[in-house]
């Protein structure tokens, strides 16, 4: 694996995270042992996750904010009973940016020439 596969993914895990911290503070000079990285990960995550269930909602500034929003119950038919029954209203996890940042992004970005160049690798 290549620290450079992960500069433009969204969705890794703790290790692959874990490893390009380690290559970016090695570059600037750092020596920390792996595993202290991984566990400030570690912890750094399970912080966010009981702020998020205790507060619904976790907020990190300049950035955007993730709320635990319970969603209402809905009608649906089930095809066993025959019957139109009322779901669980289950909880959903959102993401909001915070609005600077989406103005700048919505601003910079050209949604053209960022299509165009996924839709000519695919041809390739």
């Amino acid at each position: 694996m290549n620290i450079n596969d992960f500069e433009q993914g969204t969705n890794i895990k703790k290790r692959v995270f874990a490893n390009i911290v380690s290559h970016k503070l090695k570059e600037k000079g750092y020596n920390i042992e792996f595993n202290h990285i991984i566990g400030i990960i570690n912890i750094l995550f399970e912080e966010m996750i009981k702020k998020l269930f205790k507060n619904n909602k976790f907020v990190i500034g300049g950035f955007g904010k993730f709320i635990f929003k319970k969603m209402p119950s809905r009608d649906y038919f089930n095809f066993q009973t025959n019957k139109v029954e009322k779901s669980v209203g289950n909880k959903l996890l959102r993401f909001k940016l915070e609005d600077n940042l989406r103005f700048k992004l919505i601003n910079n970005l050209n949604i053209e020439k960022t299509f165009n160049e996924e839709i000519n690798e695919k041809n390739e």
